[in-house]
């Protein structure tokens, strides 16, 4: 079974990032659930995912106060006033190019919740980043018997800019009516800016190819993975303890005290 991609990879970190702003805790964050999630007997496909949900998941139950307190020094930074599943649900469709379905698999909801999550953080996003310059995307307000129905929660603007039609039919018609109907090109044209003008508020993310190899082979090999990471773990917590004072004392004091009974079994 082939492990996966540069670019699952690569989103899959992008989501870290998206949930602590930390890159030193989101890599240990994600390190961590790869080589969990990965010593599964599980597809390529499904590992991505399970990873996925475990992460969203450990967000989600650290809450919004501790989110709020793990990004603290980017309060002001407009995608970090969101809540985390509105980030992660962003960086996956705009970065990751994820599909609903495969949204929805990951947070265990329905397409229509997905559709809903992710109109609101985008609407929100561009309300707190663009304030006064940002323009409300709305439907239609001269729409014919033969224009599409606009539900303000889930809009059919997203989804066409999603590519996320159920079917080339519906796409077809949405495409052939643009061209017929000048309102509903201008509800399309302000949700169209609203899309792409707060990917400017994602977090910047630079790929290193050390961290991509290590990632890489967290995937191939987990187990051997995880026994490196406990026995470094280990290390580290032994030579924390030897560092301190009081140990070092306690040390030299037995090893007297050994000297001492080795000494009189000689004797």
């Amino acid at each position: 079974m082939s492990g996966l991609d540069r670019e699952e990879i690569r989103t899959f970190t992008e989501l870290g990032v998206a949930l602590w702003a930390d890159p030193v805790r989101s890599g240990r964050i994600v390190t961590e659930t790869l080589s969990a999630v990965s010593s599964l007997n599980l597809t390529p496909e499904r590992i991505l995912e399970r990873a996925a949900s475990a992460l969203i998941g450990r967000a989600t139950r650290e809450g919004m106060p501790s989110n709020l307190v793990e990004n603290l020094n980017l309060f002001g930074h407009p995608f970090y006033r969101l809540f985390p599943e509105h980030r992660f649900l962003l960086v996956a469709l705009h970065r990751g190019n994820w599909s609903y379905q495969r949204l929805a698999r990951v947070f265990d909801e329905d397409v229509e919740w997905v559709q809903e999550q992710v109109w609101r953080a985008r609407v929100q996003l561009a309300e707190a980043g663009l304030g006064a310059a940002m323009h409300y995307p709305i439907g239609n307000s001269q729409a014919g018997a033969n224009c599409p129905e606009y539900n303000p929660l889930r809009p059919w603007t997203q989804r066409f800019l999603d590519e996320e039609f159920e079917k080339k039919s519906e796409q077809l018609f949405i495409q052939n009516h643009l061209m017929a109907c000048g309102s509903c090109r201008k509800s399309l044209g302000v949700a169209r800016e609203l899309y792409f003008a707060i990917e400017k508020f994602f977090p910047s993310f630079e790929e290193k190819e050390g961290e991509f190899q290590q990632l890489q082979q967290v995937v191939n090999s987990p187990r051997s993975l995880a026994r490196t990471s406990l026995d470094n773990t280990f290390l580290e917590s032994l030579g924390v303890f030897v560092n301190r004072s009081e140990a070092r004392l306690g040390l030299v004091f037995l090893g007297l005290m050994l000297v001492g009974f080795l000494i009189r079994a000689l004797s």
